[in-house]
């Protein structure tokens, strides 16, 4: 009984989808994938387009832009390219790193910067951190951004019912039924059940956490995010998202106020990029 039921609904989910065929556009995989470079190519999001900054070469997006960070950081000799649709990628996401002698999906990616430009001794217990506790808040500092800020980025962006539902699978605790087997497309209903400005608002008060943080650690001039003398992975999450709120958001957004009134967070980020920026004297690259 259960296999003719899935059957019958396997049978309409498809001819639902009939209606709708795939054509090939210019954002092809095929097209971007032609030719092995002679050097590490690293596919991104499309490059930011702002009048407020003066990195010319940063993403648009906090995933390809956190990256780029940690690309910069590891010393990685690579080129950066952008790709105009995320969804014609492999595994549908970016950045894709594309190698002389291999494409490496999005899910791959840090794995093989890990194994190639280490940041830190692998082999250490704690991931690069002197001991458990600072590893432990460490990833915990890493959710606030990837579970609270960044839906809260996505969520100011958001100016559709496309793009709230897209934002709604970002959730850790999306609304039931999105996208299930029942609905092919999320319903009216299920949509009006995201609070948009509720999620902003909880993205304010990580983005205010991690400037109390800030200030807890007394990071100094010389000094980075847990007190660690050298940049690490998360100061590549963080900043990658503060960077793209402080010069795509308006003045008027609660992400953009959290940082505004705090001037440690800002020259934190600031200074972040003054290292690691190609251009500048004092990158390490």
């Amino acid at each position: 009984m259960a296999t003719s039921i899935f059957s019958t609904l396997s049978a309409k989910l498809q001819a639902f989808y009939d209606r709708f065929p795939l054509y090939e556009t210019q954002d092809s995989t095929s097209r971007h994938l032609i030719a092995a470079p002679s050097k590490p190519v690293l596919w991104i999001a499309p490059r930011l387009r702002s009048d407020t900054t003066s990195y010319d070469w940063v993403s648009s997006d906090p995933s390809s832009l956190r990256f780029q960070l940690l690309f910069l950081l590891a010393g990685v000799d690579a080129e950066w390219k952008e790709w105009e649709t995320e969804s014609t990628a492999p595994e549908g996401k970016l950045p894709t790193l594309v190698l002389p002698e291999k494409i490496v999906p999005a899910s791959e990616v840090r794995a093989w910067l890990d194994a190639e430009h280490p940041l830190y001794d692998i082999k250490s217990d704690f991931h690069g951190y002197p001991n458990a506790t600072l590893e432990a808040q460490a990833r915990a500092f890493g959710r606030l951004a990837t579970d609270k800020i960044y839906p809260a980025y996505m969520a100011s962006l958001a100016s559709s019912q496309t793009s709230v539902a897209r934002l709604a699978l970002l959730l850790p605790n999306p609304p039931t039924l999105l996208g299930g087997l029942t609905s092919p497309l999320p319903s009216l209903g299920q949509l009006k059940r995201v609070d948009l400005e509720s999620i902003k608002r909880e993205g304010a008060e990580a983005i205010r956490a991690l400037g109390v943080r800030l200030v807890a650690d007394g990071t100094g001039p010389d000094d980075w995010f847990l007190g660690c003398s050298t940049p690490t992975p998360l100061d590549c999450l963080v900043v990658s998202h503060l960077f793209l709120i402080l010069h795509t958001l308006p003045t008027s957004n609660p992400l953009r106020r959290a940082i505004d009134a705090d001037e440690p967070l800002k020259r934190y980020v600031e200074r972040f990029f003054q290292k690691v920026d190609p251009s500048s004297s004092s990158s390490s690259t």
